[in-house]
């Protein structure tokens, strides 16, 4: 087995992660880098490149995860892995709803508690293994409100592509950059699930402002905003994870989120979490839109 690659040494990686919150931590961070599937030989094709690179990504989230009691609590009890990406987003103010569309087994809802404990939270998921492990997540806390759904601009069914990566799945086919880029997202099947609009599964009549809607659906993006009219003429903020290239097939880039949601209202504040191409292009972030506030006029 070959552990050294590219000038990248395993059991020395694992050592750096260093004690993370005691002994017994250090030992899960060790465990999951050398646990690692075996590496046969050195090779310097595109897979092996992007399988080494997300290897590294999630030693590095791992320790992060385990450094915090209710992040590494959700690890060990049920196998999800909080959005710590997300704790360096400046969030413009404080939030008393948090939705969260493409909630998959709870990854950004950890995060959400954590942030905004006070705030009502919405999760919609339309795979129904993610729903369940979503359900053990968070389920049980007060507040929460669950909806195994997919949501769109129209309300009805569809036809959901399942990847082997189940954070993957799409109601779009994934492209072959997609596949070349990020292992194990090809799909594997595809189920029919239902579709609403946000307008139809949130009475914004109820609803207690500011919001923070966050979506991450796999290039469906701008199906969610057209399906939300009603919802984003209220007070909030988006968080929303958007392609400079196109990794599913007839997705919205993100020029086109960003003149929609200009359209109505919201400014872009900020971009986070960007991940690049195997050339190092940009590929996808997480954009931040606050709600544009119109001084009054003084006549």
């Amino acid at each position: 087995m070959v552990q050294k690659i590219e000038g990248i040494h395993y059991p020395e990686l694992a050592k750096r992660l260093g004690p993370v919150g005691g002994g017994r931590n250090y030992r899960l961070a060790r465990f999951a880098i050398l646990a690692s599937p075996p590496i046969e030989s050195v090779r310097t094709d595109v897979s092996f490149q992007a399988t080494l690179r997300e290897t590294l990504h999630k030693a590095g989230k791992l320790r992060r995860v385990l450094a915090e009691p209710s992040y590494r609590q959700a690890l060990l009890r049920g196998g999800v892995a909080a959005t710590t990406e997300h704790e360096k987003v400046v969030f413009p103010r404080e939030y008393r709803t948090v939705i969260d569309v493409g909630a998959n087994r709870g990854q950004f809802a950890l995060f959400a508690r954590r942030r905004f404990p006070d705030a009502e939270l919405f999760c919609f998921e339309p795979l129904p293994e993610a729903h369940r492990k979503l359900t053990e997540v968070v389920g049980r806390d007060q507040g929460v409100r669950l909806e195994q759904c997919a949501i769109g601009a129209v309300e009805g069914s569809m036809s959901l592509n399942v990847s082997r990566s189940d954070d993957s799945s799409s109601l779009l086919r994934p492209t072959s950059l997609q596949l070349r880029t990020f292992p194990k997202t090809d799909a594997v099947s595809s189920i029919n699930v239902n579709t609403k609009t946000l307008d139809g599964a949130i009475d914004t009549e109820r609803l207690r402002p500011p919001f923070l809607l966050k979506i991450d659906v796999q290039g469906f993006e701008l199906e969610v905003i057209r399906g939300a009219e009603r919802l984003l003429g209220q007070d909030g903020d988006l968080l929303v994870e958007s392609s400079f290239a196109e990794l599913y097939d007839g997705q919205a880039l993100a020029d086109e989120l960003v003149a929609a949601l200009l359209a109505q209202g919201y400014r872009l504040r900020g971009i986070s979490s960007l991940t690049k191409g195997l050339d190092g292009s940009p590929l996808q972030a997480d954009f931040l839109f606050a709600r544009e506030v119109v001084a009054p006029v003084v006549v």
